[in-house]
């Protein structure tokens, strides 16, 4: 991840964000409800890197960050992962129908 010069203190809007998309990925695969705590760091860490993108005329920010979070989250568990793209692609699609299903 990118380094920051500034401490960042996340807002608990934006903790929130994080934390019910990480939950929301972790309940829908079991190899990452070990992990939560790694993956709500990842999360952390990628709402601050989009937060510095962001422009609030383009839209809301839990519209902007989901995607950003859960993105960072999959790359996380596609990186920590021993099994192939094929088994981490059937997961992903899982993660991608149960994101859809759900209304943020």
């Amino acid at each position: 991840m990118a380094e920051f010069d500034v401490l960042w203190e996340p807002t608990e809007e934006v903790e929130t964000i994080v934390r019910n998309t990480v939950a929301r990925l972790a309940k829908s695969m079991p190899a990452a409800r070990t992990q939560f705590d790694d993956l709500y760091q990842e999360g952390l860490l990628a709402a601050a890197k989009a937060l510095s993108q962001y422009d609030p005329s383009k839209g809301k920010l839990t519209t902007y960050l989901f995607p950003r979070v859960r993105g960072a989250a999959i790359d996380y568990l596609r990186s920590t992962w021993w099994f192939g793209n094929a088994a981490f692609r059937r997961s992903a699609v899982q993660v991608h129908q149960f994101a859809r299903r759900d209304k943020y």
